[in-house]
């Protein structure tokens, strides 16, 4: 190879690498919205959506009573369970909102602080351990509450409501998989 040749490539080279540079650098800029806090205004009305925690709650109660046919004793029941729950959930669900916001704007920083970052993240890490035991718990009581033909009925519900779904992006929770433990099926 001659001089020329080799200083053609060596700049083909470094075109190529600086092209490559700037295109990753746009993909980070754009993407960087998501540590700083940004939202798209989906994610803000989800966020909102969790103040109506409670209503949810009150309208899944409402057809579990009627699809499973459940008796005024068995809605008292029901209702004091739901109530409960909420009770100690609403805490967990607003500490974890906290918490994520601090993670993603100690993330959208240019210098992460390393202890920060870790101390936020096993925090979020043990309040979803602790969303998901109370969870685990409320499905528990639930399911103390209802005959063999409700528990069947309510297990079939369950599985239909967990299949699927829009807005599910992972596989696991698009075949249902992640409630399996939860419902007692393995």
């Amino acid at each position: 190879m001659n001089y020329f040749n080799k200083n053609r490539l060596i700049t083909i080279v470094l075109v190529a690498l600086i092209v490559v540079n700037v295109v990753a650098l746009i993909t980070i800029a754009t993407k960087s919205r998501i540590f700083s806090g940004d939202r798209s205004p989906k994610i803000e009305r989800s966020m909102k959506d969790r103040d109506s925690f409670r209503e949810r709650g009150e309208r899944f109660s409402r057809v579990m009573s009627r699809n499973l046919g459940l008796s005024e004793e068995q809605q008292a029941k029901m209702d004091e369970l739901r109530k409960a729950n909420h009770e100690e959930m609403k805490p967990l669900i607003e500490r974890m909102d906290t918490v994520r916001k601090q993670f993603n704007a100690a993330m959208g920083k240019r210098e992460i602080d390393e202890i920060e970052v870790i101390k936020l993240n096993n925090e979020i890490v043990t309040l979803d351990g602790q969303i998901r035991d109370n969870l685990f718990e409320y499905n528990l009581g639930i399911r103390s509450l209802l005959n063999d033909e409700q528990l069947e009925k309510y297990l079939e519900m369950h599985r239909r409501r967990t299949r699927g779904g829009e807005g599910r992006d992972r596989g696991e929770r698009r075949r249902g998989e992640h409630m399996n433990m939860i419902n007692g099926i393995y």
